[in-house]
């Protein structure tokens, strides 16, 4: 009797097969599938999923931007959101720095697309509403970047840690008629609306890192010391942070009006062929040719309408600025560094016959302070001023509006 003919596999059946043999041979050579917010080390962010790196107790989140890169036509101007992402974004090294010379302070770079921010955290599973420091660094508001301080210290005290790079220089203090957004307009401090932006992108996504949103402290040196003041007054910058510290801050507290600073800024423009078509011109340069034409003793906010109504000494003075605690001081010894520069860069020796500095000590008489240290209830609930012996008349104008510490 004849067999019948055997049925052919469908092509269901085919397909079937090779899928299969597909998957297993992913298998064999080890593919991983791609990681999910489930996944270690990755959190999600007001844009997007990141994935970062650990470094021995501490996890680091590198290079999250906090807004969009300011080229093009957001040249010299406040910064915008940045864009959102599909996927994880992988968060394991640092982002460039903005554009700046090379100096004792920073790395030089021509990389106008710099709007990045880091985040420390404890390592292991995510704390939850952790104390957040946001960290702003120094530079003469010209030079700088945000990997130039080590968390490692406050991270292994349970604090979370956020340092950003900000726009500086010309780039960031630049006020010019031209640029403003309508005659009349603000202009300059493009820097304190990027700290800004970082501030708001804290609010939005520190909790993803077991920070507490109600809980920052925004803190600096130098240049940063002076912009956590900047923001103390800005209206902007309102209810962005709980604490406050400064760091040899105090040393420029008077800010040019804008029509003063516009001057300089069209001064500026002329020096870079840029006296006509001022706005489309000063957007066209090279950054390589801003940088070359900036002031090198560096650059300091200046009075507008919008960010800074008004120059931080009086709205000091006046009580107009946010009654937040505040620890504020200087470095012990800091001019040291700079009588050092000063002598490898070949200058003469400096002595306490020919220079008073080594002498000089900072005096402070905090009038009416409380010799005690606040406990956590008192600055939850009555704004203060921590006022060191290192301090400066700053804390003095700033004591007069509300109740000051001594430690």
């Amino acid at each position: 009797m004849p067999q019948s003919p055997k049925p052919r596999p469908s092509r269901f059946r085919l397909a079937f097969v090779l899928i299969v043999a597909v998957i297993a041979l992913i298998a064999a050579h080890g593919a991983k599938s791609p990681p999910s917010a489930g996944s270690a080390l990755v959190v999600s962010t007001a844009s997007g999923l990141v994935q970062g790196k650990a470094a021995g107790t501490m996890n680091e989140y590198l290079g999250i931007p906090y807004a969009a890169p300011p080229v093009g036509a957001l040249r010299w101007e406040p910064p915008q959101p940045a864009a959102s992402w599909h996927g994880v974004r992988q968060a394991t090294s640092y982002a460039p720095h903005c554009p700046q010379p090379p100096s004792a302070f920073g790395v030089a770079s021509t990389s106008e697309n710099c709007l990045y921010l880091n985040v420390f955290a404890p390592g292991g599973p995510a704390g939850r509403d952790l104390p957040v420091l946001v960290w702003l660094h120094g530079g003469s508001l010209l030079v700088g970047e945000s990997n130039d301080y080590n968390a490692a210290g406050l991270v292994r005290d349970g604090v979370v840690v956020v340092t950003i790079n900000y726009r500086l220089g010309a780039l960031g203090f630049l006020a010019n008629a031209a640029l403003a957004g309508h005659p009349g307009g603000p202009a300059g401090d493009y820097g304190l609306l990027d700290q800004q932006a970082a501030l708001r992108w804290v609010q939005r996504s520190i909790r993803s890192f077991g920070g507490d949103p109600r809980d920052v402290t925004l803190a600096g040196e130098s240049a940063g010391g002076l912009s956590v003041l900047a923001q103390l007054v800005s209206p902007g910058a309102r209810g962005l942070f709980q604490r406050a510290t400064v760091e040899s801050g105090t040393y420029d507290l008077t800010q040019e009006p804008q029509a003063a600073a516009e001057a300089v800024g069209a001064a500026f423009a002329a020096r870079v062929g840029c006296a006509s078509d001022t706005a489309a011109c000063l957007r066209r340069l090279p950054v390589s040719d801003i940088v070359d034409h900036e002031e090198f003793s560096g650059y300091t906010p200046n009075v507008d309408a919008a960010v800074l109504p008004q120059s931080i000494k009086t709205a000091l003075a006046s009580g107009r600025f946010s009654h937040v605690p505040v620890i504020i001081g200087t470095n012990h010894d800091e001019w040291r560094l700079f009588i050092g520069m000063t002598r490898l860069g070949g200058g003469p020796p400096i002595t306490a016959a020919s220079s008073p500095v080594p002498r000089w000590r900072p005096r402070i008489s905090c009038r009416g302070t409380r010799r005690r240290t606040p406990t956590s209830s008192t600055t939850r609930t009555r704004p203060s001023v921590t006022c060191p012996r290192s301090g400066s008349r700053t804390a003095r104008r700033m004591s007069r509006r509300f109740s000051t510490y001594s430690i």
